[in-house]
């Protein structure tokens, strides 16, 4: 039934052969034509070429569109035809699909300073096995891996046609952790016990297995009981890997207090496990699943919290269900999880948390059906999905504060003055390019609907974003990538 149902919502408005004009951000139109589409992620592959006309309608289908006179190459989303200014205007006649090959994609992998080149069949899916690892240098005579957002390709295809330079963005990771230590005041280190709030009632304890502090990044463990008061918390000879219930990396925020607007201070470290054996507290292997691929992938990482990628390998889904989650979880994440595990272990242990937030808790709306963003939020969230799949660095503690601030400022506070910024600490330019094209679409439509709908800035707005019954057609909430406020 539910596949009926998605069949009759899916009508096809575009098909591959169709030439399309879309508006370039610095004036003018331009043309594309769709290589390959993909109606099941929404995904596209188009060729886009020159000149730029003034108008719309000056735009035709001509001798010129042949794959070799196309300055760009790129898969992207559907949402500039379905959603956007973009218009069909014809199809290339005769389409002969085979003079418009899927090109072979290259990329940098910044974290490992390698080269790859990467193939994709007839669906745009990917298979990583026919990947081939090459130097930097090579990968960069092929066309850029990686989807755009229409956003995307009506600014990069509007740079190059009318001639600006291009926005240099060096990622490097050595400078950013050198960056980031320099503002910040260690307060935990390996092996410190912290205590912490849980969603609903008491409190729980976690061991700090490894941190990379400049990235604000650790590997914890966690384990029961659940205390009534975090005085009552204490280091204990149960606290052993082997009864821990829930080993996890996320983000050092809960321990943090470093924003001025964002008052955490919740998680609190209470002593150090002595001895402190680092050797008993191996970092375990991860299993990370690709649900678009339907493949899983076996994920190591160093003493330092980065991924291995030249050890981590492909699974079945089934094999990497049986690692513990691979992603960086935000600490709000984290307190209903472990809430949620030790309830399942003994429920009546939960006592309620006495610990008042600095502002009244937004009240969330009382279904999906109630809030008037709904409908795009879960858009959002779907989107986001695709992005983690070739993008895992946007669940980042670091991008997911980026991410919080722009939505908040944006369009929960709807400051006028604000713009979003290029780039929210993706690393790459596309990962930032597809990040902020995402945020751009969402803020704009979102506003309009809650203006529409009266829904004031505020907390108003806020509890409609935060609303746990709204999730991307793979499940994931908005606290995945947005975390979680209490207040403004």
């Amino acid at each position: 039934m539910k596949g009926l149902t998605m069949a009759k919502k899916k009508i096809p408005v575009y098909s591959e052969g169709d030439c399309f004009v879309f508006p370039l951000e610095h004036g003018g139109f331009a043309r594309g034509v769709m290589a390959r589409c993909n109606y099941k992620t929404k995904t596209q592959l188009g060729y886009f070429f020159p000149p730029i006309y003034k108008t719309f309608s000056e735009a035709v289908i001509s001798e010129d569109l042949k794959r070799e006179n196309a300055i760009l190459l790129k898969f992207f989303s559907e949402l500039g035809i379905t959603e956007g200014d973009w218009k069909i205007i014809g199809k290339i006649d005769p389409w002969i699909k085979e003079d418009w090959p899927i090109p072979v994609f290259g990329t940098f992998l910044e974290i490992t300073n390698q080269g790859e080149l990467r193939q994709y069949d007839e669906s745009l899916e990917y298979n990583s096995a026919f990947w081939t690892q090459v130097t930097p240098s090579e990968a960069m005579k092929y066309p850029a891996s990686g989807s755009g957002g229409h956003r995307y390709i009506e600014i990069e295809v509007s740079r190059i046609l009318h001639n600006i330079p291009p926005v240099v963005s060096i990622h490097q990771p050595a400078m950013k952790n050198q960056m980031m230590a320099e503002k910040r005041i260690a307060t935990y280190s390996e092996g410190d016990c912290f205590v912490f709030p849980l969603k609903d009632g008491g409190f729980a304890r976690g061991v700090i297995a490894r941190c990379n502090y400049a990235w604000g990044e650790m590997l914890v463990y966690f384990f029961p009981p659940i205390y009534q008061t975090p005085s009552e918390a204490v280091i204990s000879e149960d606290l052993k890997r082997e009864k821990a219930v829930l080993v996890r990396l996320l983000g050092d925020k809960g321990l943090m207090d470093i924003y001025e607007d964002w008052k955490i201070g919740d998680w609190t470290v209470i002593g150090k496990i002595e001895p402190w054996i680092r050797e008993d507290w191996p970092i375990p292997v991860f299993g990370r699943i690709y649900a678009l691929t339907d493949q899983g992938q076996l994920c190591y990482y160093d003493d330092q919290l980065q991924i291995d990628f030249a050890r981590s390998i492909k699974v079945s889904v089934a094999e990497a269900k049986k690692c513990p989650e691979d992603s960086f979880a935000w600490y709000g994440y984290i307190q209903n999880k472990v809430s949620q595990i030790l309830q399942e272990i003994s429920p009546t242990q939960v006592v309620p948390h006495q610990v008042a937030p600095a502002t009244p808790t937004p009240k969330r709306p009382l279904s999906p059906g109630s809030n008037p963003i709904a409908g795009i939020l879960k858009k959002l969230l779907t989107r986001m999905d695709g992005i983690m799949e070739k993008h895992g660095e946007v669940q980042d503690t670091d991008v997911r504060e980026q991410l919080h601030e722009a939505v908040f400022n944006a369009f929960v506070l709807a400051k006028v003055d604000y713009v979003l910024p290029e780039e929210f600490g993706m690393f790459t330019k596309t990962g930032n390019k597809r990040v902020r094209s995402a945020l751009a679409m969402f803020i704009t439509k979102a506003t309009n609907l809650a203006t529409k709908a009266k829904l004031e800035p505020g907390l108003p707005r806020l509890a409609a974003f935060q609303e746990i019954d709204v999730t991307s057609e793979n499940g994931s909430m908005y606290d995945d990538y947005f975390g979680d406020r209490e207040g403004l």
